[in-house]
């Protein structure tokens, strides 16, 4: 179940990327996009770390790890990405 619950999230996160560079959804830039892969990725990360506190020892605790998982290594991408941009930006001269 660790394995479905962490595709879940991680299967969400690269439909939002698809999305984003089709752009799959009319009318959106890509600070829609980000936040979608945003809300994607803590979301899965909080909701995988309630169902593990609530149902330890059960099939859906462990999905809530597997889905913790995947929200967590949607965090550290996002932290990431927003890392790559800060220095970029930093680095910039007028």
């Amino acid at each position: 179940m660790k394995v479905l619950g962490f595709f879940a999230p991680v299967t969400l996160l690269v439909l939002v990327l698809v999305a984003y560079t089709n752009r799959y959804v009319a009318g959106w830039k890509g600070g829609e996009y980000a936040y979608a892969f945003v809300i994607v990725a803590f979301g899965a990360a909080l909701v995988g770390g309630v169902l593990r506190l609530v149902a330890p020892q059960t099939r859906l605790g462990s999905f809530g790890m597997g889905m913790f998982l995947g929200g967590t290594l949607g965090v550290l991408i996002t932290i990431a990405i927003v890392a790559v941009f800060t220095a970029a930006l930093s680095n910039l001269t007028f």
